[in-house]
């Protein structure tokens, strides 16, 4: 790998905190490009970062090059900064993308009951204390935490045993992608689900305060979660990850942030509502991840459309003057009232 890809991505862990899976990103982005340009990276012009954009134009969607674009570009500007080059490629060049909309599909309904457990097997698994078993309660642990909340991997992966409140049924997200803490909530099954699996994870722990641990008692990584979600799918008959395509590049982790955001604005929950929980700075953000179907649409047409409620203005105001002409002649029909004779002892 070369030296300059190196010192920079040395830079970016001790300034920004990368993740492992950033770093990971950012060094393969960097890598395909200095393969395709096929020079050093101090020596590439703007026809090669042009020639290099055309051609992923024709292969990959929109917002894939534009994270691509956005990668190599910062890179750039920081050989600049640090006077390793004496001007980006990127400078004052411009180009533009092709936007494109990835469609995402989401678990149905009938999808997510094949991926859980009921609750006579429920009362099985608690019984017992062997490995089999808890791996198993785990799994679903994960599982229903991912649909009842919408959190991302890196967060399930961050939960503490403090941040866990069985009784009032909320989580507090700590390792946040915004650095900002934030509460989501559990019903009532996935609490009875977890609280059963912390009791049982006591016997794994080892002094560990990680909510999803290993027999060693080690935090699962990104890894063993994609396992188990992949595994998941499988055994409910769908595609998963690493089990071949059927959705795009098949469903992870994030098929269940997604799946959970269209599910709650379908149940009724604003998107201001919908943005807080899954802890998007920009609502705009929060947009992407919502698919409506055909049957969505066609119900909210049903609701808005102006014809349908010019119709339902019409009979209301009929109404309005139904009561209105009854109320009139009722007063026109009813009795002059007499002078009131008062009993002269009560005065």
């Amino acid at each position: 790998m070369s030296d300059l890809i190196n010192e920079y991505i040395d830079i970016l862990v001790a300034t920004r905190h990368t993740a492992t899976s950033t770093k990971s990103m950012y060094i393969s982005e960097l890598l395909l490009f200095k393969e395709f340009v096929n020079k050093g990276l101090a020596e590439v012009e703007q026809k090669d970062v042009l020639a290099y954009f055309s051609d992923l134009q024709n292969k990959i969607e929109g917002s894939t090059v534009n994270k691509k674009k956005k990668i190599i570009k910062s890179f750039y500007t920081w050989l600049e900064d640090q006077e390793k080059i004496d001007r980006s490629p990127f400078y004052r060049l411009k180009f533009k993308i092709k936007k494109t909309h990835k469609t995402y599909e989401i678990l149905s309904i009938e999808e997510i009951r094949s991926m859980l457990i009921d609750g006579n097997t429920l009362r099985k698994i608690s019984r017992s204390k062997t490995k089999p078993a808890f791996r198993r309660l785990r799994g679903q642990c994960v599982i229903r935490i991912f649909l009842a909340t919408g959190i991302r991997r890196k967060e399930l992966i961050g939960l503490d045993i403090q941040d866990c409140n069985i009784k009032d049924r909320f989580l507090l997200i700590r390792n946040t992608k915004t650095k900002n803490d934030r509460k989501v909530y559990i019903d009532r099954d996935t609490a009875i689900w977890l609280e059963i699996y912390l009791d049982r994870r006591l016997r794994y722990a080892r002094g560990s305060k990680n909510v999803f641990i290993n027999f060693e008692g080690d935090p699962l990584d990104d890894d063993r979660i994609d396992g188990i979600i992949d595994f998941r799918f499988w055994r409910a008959g769908l595609k998963g990850k690493f089990d071949g395509i059927k959705r795009g590049k098949g469903m992870g982790t994030h098929t269940f942030r997604r799946t959970w955001a269209t599910h709650a604005l379908r149940n009724g929950a604003d998107l201001k509502t919908i943005q807080l929980l899954l802890g998007h700075s920009d609502i705009a953000t929060t947009a992407k991840y919502l698919f409506p179907s055909d049957e969505d649409l066609k119900r909210s047409y049903d609701k808005t459309n102006i014809l349908d409620n010019m119709k339902i203005d019409s009979e209301k105001t009929k109404i309005k003057k139904w009561r209105k002409k009854r109320k009139a002649t009722t007063i026109k029909a009813a009795p002059k009232p007499s002078t009131p004779k008062f009993d002269e002892g009560l005065l």
